[in-house]
């Protein structure tokens, strides 16, 4: 075996047991900042190269992953060639590899690790971080006392108060299970279909990577069926008629409303023939009064929108500024390591009950920072929003995302990091603001013709938690006059035909996109199936849904073009190609059930892992079988000469010396040629 891998860790293994100091206690975080925090809470304040020390303390870090899953040549150098006859690759049993500049880290956890008598994972309180921290410990054979260091923010109060409260091992062992049954199933996944799928497009002559995913694949299919829908779009012409109205010396509009009998309107209530629409405007002209029949009136609540989860948080940014959903994720997690925020890759966007003990306190800090200082002062804390419930925080590994009693690392930030801390702290902020109260009116009228007609109009009662975040890109308020007593004839002012047709769907933004990754259901026409993907994270994660956008630009599937996300050549035939299984959204958003499921202890990693083996299997041998062959990449292919030994297309290799030019068959022809004229232009 490699010696920077090792083998998957089964029960009794012990390698630093008998050898720990009595006393010893060891914080392992996730990265140097967050471990320095936590360090100067407990008081571990002598630094060391690597970890700092205190009396019977020793605060450890890692840099994020220090441990990925070995590739395939690491198992068997033979895999470093892609051929078809290797696979489906299954690794038994798995192993870890030793990120690059990982090695000098990982030994000194592993010397730290000879002196402890228990250790306490500190990494970030997720899926990731808890892989991360039990990773690193598996590798290192320990198999001593484990707790559980649960932080959802890095502020000194936060960290003690987790520090009173640590978890035992057993509360979030699962969550190590489901991040390592993520990752394997990912990497049977990418590794096996990526290989697959390049090879039949080789045999096309396409020379690039067809990358496959179990969450890119889906969201690119996402993207690509919105670009087709936009393509094969036909609008639809129709007629509106509306007039001009006064009462009360207040002018008003209404519009017609179609019988919905007539030939010329169609299922969306719509009138879609000009005759028709001409004939209501030349009776207005002819008889310009219409009555008002009926008035109706009702008052409404709307409350405060909730604090933030990640991928609102990101929608919302990257729908006033552009900013992309990655740099959204990457402002925040800066954020909440200058401790000024909570922790930011949540899905939740609720906050425990508990938690209102801290509100006065929050809000009298936001009552310093420019801009703030009127709304936050204006905040009532005897307001109970919806956002307080325990039921809801019980869900999810973390409560919203919110400002911490911390404002003075906020003169450091960025001005883009300022945008997106007053955009947490505003939403915070408004839990305390009363909710918008209104009236909505609705004013039924009718013409002597028989034609319905239709006013609608709101007025603000109380303004509640508007009067701070505005109308949120709604309309603006259109207030009816007070017709009086019913009917009532008015005049016409003014008749306004005005032909329109119907538009196409927008194509996606990220921040579009990143909603649709969110809420897979509406892809699913199975209503058991969509009632189920409801209660599901949808497509990826809080935390991996900017990335995979990231990577699908990286990789030139997707493109931008302004805001608008785009699917380019290369992606609409990645998902003409691919088995419909692995770019179903449903699919992937029923994996993330199930992940989810082994989190809560409902099903196993290795029964997870089992069904995702088989299936692998299966598909590689269907392609097989059917000898399918990746014929949409043949139109967008550079165009190489047959192989003259074979006939069979040719593809592009970079190799140790430049390009050289291979035939597709190998190893049943072994054909090669240098490619001159390519690697002169690398």
């Amino acid at each position: 075996m490699n010696a920077n891998m090792v083998a998957a860790w089964s029960p009794g293994r012990n390698a630093l047991s008998g050898v720990s100091h009595p006393t010893m206690k060891l914080y392992l975080a996730e990265k140097p900042s967050q471990g320095r925090e936590i360090a100067a809470v407990l008081g571990a304040i002598t630094k060391k190269e690597g970890w700092m020390e205190g009396d019977g303390i020793i605060v450890t870090w890692a840099f994020g992953h220090l441990l990925a899953e070995a590739e395939p040549d690491d198992y068997n150098p033979d895999y470093k060639r892609w051929s078809l006859g290797d696979l489906p690759i299954i690794p038994d049993p798995w192993q870890y590899k030793v990120a690059k500049g990982a090695r000098k880290q990982l030994s000194t956890i592993r010397k730290l690790l000879r002196k402890a008598s228990s250790v306490v994972i500190a990494t970030d309180a997720d899926r990731e971080g808890e892989t991360i921290g039990r990773s690193i410990l598996e590798y290192c054979g320990w198999s001593g006392e484990i707790e559980r260091l649960w932080l959802s923010a890095l502020d000194e109060q936060s960290i003690r108060t987790a520090l009173a409260t640590l978890k035992k091992d057993h509360e979030t062992v699962n969550l190590y299970y489901a991040g390592q049954a993520r990752t394997r199933a990912d990497w049977l996944i990418g590794m096996n279909l990526s290989r697959l799928y390049t090879l039949l497009a080789q045999q096309q002559g396409f020379d690039k990577v067809v990358s496959v995913g179990r969450v890119q694949t889906p969201t690119l299919r996402i993207v690509v069926e919105r670009d087709q829908m936009i393509r094969e779009f036909t609008p639809v012409p129709y007629f509106i008629v509306s007039v001009q109205l006064e009462s009360e010396g207040q002018s008003f509009s209404a519009e017609w409303i179609p019988h919905n009998d007539h030939p010329d309107v169609d299922d969306h209530g719509r009138c879609i023939g000009s005759a028709y629409a001409q004939r209501i405007s030349e009776a207005l002209q002819a008889f310009p009064l219409i009555t008002v029949t009926d008035t109706q009136q009702k008052k409404k609540k709307r409350p405060a929108p909730l604090v933030f989860a990640l991928s609102d948080l990101q929608v919302l940014i990257n729908q006033q500024t552009g900013m992309s959903a990655a740099d959204v994720l990457k402002i925040a997690q800066q954020l909440y390591e200058a401790k000024l925020i909570t922790y930011p890759r949540t899905a939740c966007s609720y906050l425990p009950e508990s938690q209102r003990e801290d509100a006065q306190k929050i809000l009298q800090q936001l009552g310093r920072i420019h801009g703030l200082e009127q709304m936050a002062g204006n905040a009532d804390t005897s307001l109970v929003s919806r956002c307080w419930n325990d039921t809801k925080v019980e869900k999810s590994s973390h409560h919203g995302m919110i400002p911490t009693v911390e404002i003075e690392a906020l003169t450091q930030q960025s001005k883009e990091a300022v945008y997106v801390y007053l955009a947490i702290a505003t939403r915070y902020i408004v839990q305390f603001y009363p909710a918008y109260e209104y009236l909505d009116t609705t004013l039924s009228l009718i013409h002597i013709s028989n034609e319905q007609f239709e006013a609608k109009g709101r007025m603000t009662i109380v303004p509640g938690w508007k009067s701070v975040l505005g109308d949120m890109g709604e309309e603006k308020e259109k207030p009816l006059p007070d017709i009086g007593a019913i009917p009532v004839e008015l005049p016409v002012q003014s008749i306004n035909q005005v032909p329109k047709q119907t538009n196409p769907p927008a194509h996606y933004t990220e921040g579009s996109l990143l909603s649709a990754m969110k809420n897979a259901a509406k892809f699913v026409k199975n209503p058991d199936l969509k009632a189920m993907l409801r209660e599901t994270t949808g497509i990826g994660t809080e935390a991996t849904r900017a990335d995979i956008i990231k990577n699908l630009l990286k990789k030139h599937f997707l493109t931008k073009k302004n805001r608008e996300i785009r699917s380019t050549d290369a992606g609409r035939a990645v998902i003409t190609t691919v088995t419909q299984q692995i770019s179903d959204p449903a699919i992937t958003a029923l994996w993330e059930q199930s992940l989810d499921d082994i989190a809560h202890g409902k099903q196993t990693r290795d029964a997870f892992l089992q069904r995702q083996e088989l299936w692998i299997k299966q598909l590689v041998k269907h392609a097989m079988k059917e000898n399918e062959s990746a014929t949409a990449f043949k139109q967008i292919a550079t165009q190489l000469p047959p192989c003259p030994k074979c006939g069979n297309p040719l593809k592009r290799i970079s190799g140790k010396h430049g390009y050289f030019l291979s035939c597709s068959s190998y190893p049943e022809c072994q054909y090669t040629t240098p490619d001159i004229k390519h690697s002169s232009q690398k």
